[in-house]
């Protein structure tokens, strides 16, 4: 799923046949995203570019990266910089539902 900013990607986390979903419905994690899951995805794209050389592919491994470092990665006074290993719903209905 490509963001609004057109520099994004964030994959979805089932397919139900009918519908894509992108939020999780698994336990704990449900209404999020979780950044483990979005790591999945990337850990198979990035092997298949590995393989063919797909530059398309590239694109969206660089776009998912971007999400990374633009949705999950927080910077505080605290912790002086870390990663949030989910996004909850409010950030996703503003940024990612159609």
């Amino acid at each position: 799923h490509i963001l609004p900013d057109g520099k994004s990607v964030l994959w979805y986390s089932y397919h139900d046949g009918k519908d894509t979903h992108l939020p999780s419905n698994n336990g704990d994690d449900d209404g999020t995203i979780p950044l483990y899951e979005q790591i999945y995805a990337l850990a198979g794209l990035t092997m298949y570019y590995r393989i063919t050389g797909d530059t398309k592919a590239l694109k969206d491994i660089l776009g998912t990266v971007h999400a990374f470092q633009k949705y999950f990665f927080l910077y505080t006074k605290e912790h002086s910089s870390k990663y949030t290993t989910m996004m909850r719903i409010p950030l996703q209905n503003e940024l990612l539902l159609n």
